[in-house]
C-alpha cells in the first residue's frame, strides 16, 4: 500500500517545498520510501509514499516508461498483473522492474482507460500523459483504496487523502453542512461528497480525466450483472475461484498474515491460505460476551497458525488519534478494535488477508435474515429500491442506524444542517429478489462508506497492507449470478460455504450464530457523560453543536445516538477548525 498525491497548477510553478510537505502526510500509508516528479514546466507533480510489498529493490515510485511519456504514482495491488504483463509483452512492450506499477503504465498506453477492465485488484492511481497533457485517475471496483480530489481554480489536487492537500493552507476548510447531516444520518459522508465543500472523493469503479481546462465527469466503468441462474457446479465452480483468490491475493515478497475472527469469513479465508504456514490475529474485548478470542484460539489450533491475540483499549485519546487518521468524521463503531488489531498484525507482518466482503457476498448481515417480516425495514428497502426513483426512495428512510430524524439533526446543529443527502439504489432491469437487491445496495453504499473506509484507515494508520480475497470481481458476479435460495435461506447462516467446507472448518464455527465486530462504546460514553473538558470542546463553544440538547442525551444514554456525537466532536477538534 502507498500514498499517492499530484498536482496539476494552471499557470504558477509547483511549490516544491509545500508539495514535498503534502506527501508526506501520508507517510503512515508508505514509510519505506518518497518520491516526487515534477514536469519540466514545473506544473505538474506527482508524489508518492512506499510501502514496500512486490519487488522490493525496483518498485519505486513515481516511476515512467522508457521514454517518459507516462508517469503513474500508483497505491494498491494488481493481482493479475503478471498474466497482463505477457499480454503486453506480447504486443511489443518491454519492462524494466518486476513491479504490477509497470503494468499500468504499459496497459494505459496500449488500452488507455479499457485497461481499467482487465485488472483485478485493489487501487488508486494517478497517471501523467505528458503526450496529452492529461490526469488519467481511477479507483477499484469496490472502493477499497481510497482517492480525493479538489478543483481550486488555479490548481487541480488529487490525493490518497484530504490531509495531504488541506496541508496546504490556502485550501479552504469550509464545512459542507450537507454533509455534516449526512454524517448524523449515516454515520460517514458518502460519495461523492466530503465533509468539506471543495473536496470530492472518487467513487468506486469509477476514473475521472484532469487537464488544465479543468476536472471531466467521472465515468463509471464497472458493476455487477446480477441473475437468477441455476448452476449443478456450484460448489466446484465457488471452491475453484475462492481457491484462485487467495493464491492471487498471497502474491508477496512479504510474510503475510491472516485477521483471525470467530466468524465463518474469516476461517473460510484461513482454510484456503493453510499452505502459507501464516500468523494470525486477534483482537479482543474485556468483560463482555462481544469478545471472540476464544473462538480465534480454536480457529487457530484448527489450521495450525502461529497465533497473536490482544485485549482492545476503549479511551477518548485512542478516538482523538482516529480523527487523525479518518480525516472525515466517522462513526462506524469497530473502528477502535479494527485499529487495534491492525497495529497488532504490523508487529509481525506487513500484509495481511481479511474476511470482509463475506457478508456481502452471501448476504450475512443481521438485516438480511430480518427480511423473513414483512414489515422489516430491509424488506421495504428492497421494495424501494425496486420501484422508480423518487424522493423517498432512500437508505435513509429505513436504514437509519441512529435514528437521526432531519428535525432531531437541525435541532442538534443549531440549524446548520437542516437536511440530508437521500440515498437511492441502483435500478436494475432484471427481475431480482428482495435480498439480491440489497446485496447491490450494500456493494454500494455500505461496503465502500462504511466496511471498506474503516479497514482502509485503520490499517494504514499503522502501515500495514490489508487484503480482501472476497472482493475478487469474478467471484462476486459468479455469486451474483445464481439463484438467491443457492446462497441464502434465513434459516442458516451462509448456508453455501457451510456446504463447500462441511468437514474443513471448526464445528464451533460452522454452528456458532452471526456475531458483527463492534465494541461496547456504552462504556466510552459513560466516561464522557460525566467530563466537563467534554463539553468545553470547540464544537459546543461554536455554536455549532448545541450543548444543552447533546447533554440530554448523554443523560438519556442513547448510545446509537450519542455516539456520532462523540465522534464528531473529537473530528472537530482536529479537523474542523
Amino acid at each position: 500500500m502507498c500514498g499517492i498525491l499530484c498536482q496539476l497548477n494552471r499557470n504558477k510553478k509547483i511549490d516544491r517545498i509545500l508539495f514535498d510537505e503534502m506527501r508526506d502526510t501520508l507517510s503512515h500509508r508508505g514509510p519505506d520510501g518518497y518520491g516526487t516528479k515534477v514536469s519540466d514546466d514545473g506544473l505538474l507533480a506527482l508524489g508518492h509514499r512506499r510501502l514496500s510489498i512486490i519487488d522490493l529493490e525496483q518498485g519505486q515510485q513515481p516511476m515512467s516508461d522508457a521514454a517518459d511519456e507516462i508517469w503513474v504514482s500508483f497505491n494498491g495491488e494488481i493481482y493479475n498483473y503478471k498474466s497482463i504483463r505477457k499480454e503486453l509483452t506480447d504486443l511489443g512492450h518491454s519492462f524494466r522492474t518486476n513491479s504490477d506499477t509497470e503494468v499500468l503504465i504499459h496497459g494505459y498506453k496500449q488500452w488507455q482507460s479499457d485497461l481499467l477492465k482487465k485488472l483485478k485488484g485493489m487501487f488508486a492511481f494517478i497517471i501523467w500523459d505528458t503526450r496529452s497533457k492529461q490526469i488519467f485517475a481511477a479507483r477499484d471496483r469496490f472502493g477499497i483504496k481510497p482517492l480525493y480530489y479538489c478543483d481550486l481554480g488555479d490548481r487541480i489536487i488529487f490525493a490518497s487523502e484530504p490531509k495531504a492537500i488541506l496541508k496546504d493552507k490556502s485550501v479552504s476548510r469550509e464545512l459542507d453542512y450537507l454533509s455534516v447531516a449526512d454524517f448524523f444520518r449515516y454515520r460517514t459522508v458518502p460519495a461523492p461528497s466530503t465533509i468539506w465543500k471543495g473536496i470530492k472523493k472518487l467513487k468506486p469503479a469509477h476514473y475521472i480525466i484532469a487537464s488544465e481546462s479543468g476536472i471531466r465527469q467521472p465515468t463509471e466503468y464497472w458493476k455487477p450483472n446480477p441473475n437468477e441462474a441455476q448452476s449443478r457446479t456450484v460448489l466446484d465452480d465457488l471452491g475453484s475461484l475462492l481457491t484462485n483468490s487467495v493464491s492471487e491475493h498471497s502474491v508477496s515478497d512479504v510474510p503475510i498474515g491472516l485477521l483471525l475472527s470467530g466468524g465463518l469469513d474469516s476461517n473460510t479465508i484461513a482454510h484456503f491460505s493453510q499452505n502459507l504456514s501464516i500468523d494470525s490475529f486477534t483482537i479482543g474485548f474485556k468483560d463482555t460476551d462481544l469478545s471472540e478470542l476464544e473462538d480465534a484460539r480454536s480457529a487457530s489450533r484448527y489450521f495450525g497458525t502461529t497465533h497473536h491475540e490482544g485485549i482492545a483499549e476503549i479511551n477518548p485519546g485512542l478516538l482523538e488519534s482516529l480523527c487523525y487518521y479518518f480525516d472525515e468524521p466517522f462513526a462506524g463503531s469497530s473502528s477502535m478494535p479494527t485499529y487495534q488489531l491492525c497495529k497488532l498484525a504490523r508487529r509481525n507482518v506487513k500484509v495481511a488477508l481479511s474476511g470482509d466482503g463475506g457478508d456481502e457476498l452471501f448476504a450475512g448481515y443481521r438485516w438480511y435474515r430480518s427480511m423473513r417480516s414483512p414489515n422489516s425495514r430491509a424488506r421495504k428497502l428492497a421494495q424501494l429500491l425496486k420501484g422508480p426513483p423518487n424522493p423517498e426512495n432512500h437508505y435513509s428512510r429505513v436504514m437509519n442506524f441512529a435514528g437521526w430524524g432531519q428535525k432531531q439533526i437541525a435541532r442538534l446543529t443549531n440549524d446548520h444542517a437542516k437536511c440530508f443527502r437521500p440515498i437511492n439504489g441502483q435500478q436494475s432491469k432484471q427481475k431480482l429478489s428482495d435480498i439480491k437487491v440489497l446485496q447491490l445496495f450494500d456493494y454500494s453504499h455500505f461496503l465502500p462508506e462504511i466496511a471498506l473506509h474503516k479497514v482502509d484507515r485503520a490499517s494504514m494508520a499503522n502501515s500495514l497492507e490489508v487484503r480482501v480475497p472476497f472482493l475478487d470481481h469474478e467471484l462476486v458476479e459468479y455469486v451474483l449470478s445464481l439463484s438467491t435460495s443457492t446462497y441464502f435461506d434465513p434459516r442458516v447462516q451462509k448456508p453455501l460455504l457451510k456446504n463447500l467446507l462441511p468437514d474443513s472448518l471448526p464445528q464451533r464455527i460452522l454452528n456458532k450464530p452471526k456475531q458483527g465486530f463492534g465494541f461496547p462504546i456504552s462504556k466510552l460514553i459513560e466516561r464522557e457523560m460525566i467530563s466537563d473538558d467534554f463539553f468545553s470542546l470547540s464544537v459546543f463553544k461554536s455554536g455549532l453543536i448545541n450543548q444543552a440538547f447533546a447533554k440530554s442525551l448523554f443523560q438519556r444514554g442513547v448510545s446509537e445516538k450519542v455516539w456520532p456525537v462523540l465522534v464528531f466532536a473529537y473530528w472537530y477538534e482536529r479537523w474542523g477548525q
